[in-house]
C-alpha cells in the first residue's frame, strides 16, 4: 500500500513532459504488444508461442524504449544549451 502511494504521489508532482513521455511509452507497449502477437502467431500459429512471445519480448523492449527517449530528451536540452552559449560568444565577438 505504501509502494502505491508513493507512485502516486510521484504522478502527481510529474510535469507535463514526464506524463506526455509515461502515456507515449505506454501507447507504445500497446501498439508493439499487438504486432508482436500477430507476427509471432503468424509464424508458429499457437496462441501459447504467439502469447508468450507478445508478452515477453515488447516488455523489455518497451523498457528500453523509456530509457531511449530519456536520453533523446537529455541530448535536446544539451544541444539547446551548445546553441544558446554559440549565441552568446557571437555576440561577445561581435
Amino acid at each position: 500500500m505504501i509502494m502505491i502511494l508513493k507512485c502516486y504521489s510521484k504522478v502527481l508532482k510529474a510535469t507535463y513532459s514526464e506524463i506526455r513521455l509515461m502515456t507515449k511509452t505506454i501507447s507504445f507497449a500497446i501498439m508493439h504488444f499487438a504486432i508482436a502477437f500477430s507476427v509471432a502467431y503468424a509464424l508458429s500459429g499457437s496462441f501459447i508461442v504467439g502469447g508468450a512471445i507478445a508478452i515477453v519480448e515488447p516488455a523489455i523492449n518497451t523498457v528500453g524504449y523509456y530509457f531511449h527517449e530519456k536520453i533523446w530528451a537529455r541530448r535536446h536540452v544539451a544541444a539547446q544549451a551548445f546553441d544558446i552559449n554559440q549565441n552568446g560568444a557571437a555576440m561577445v565577438k561581435a
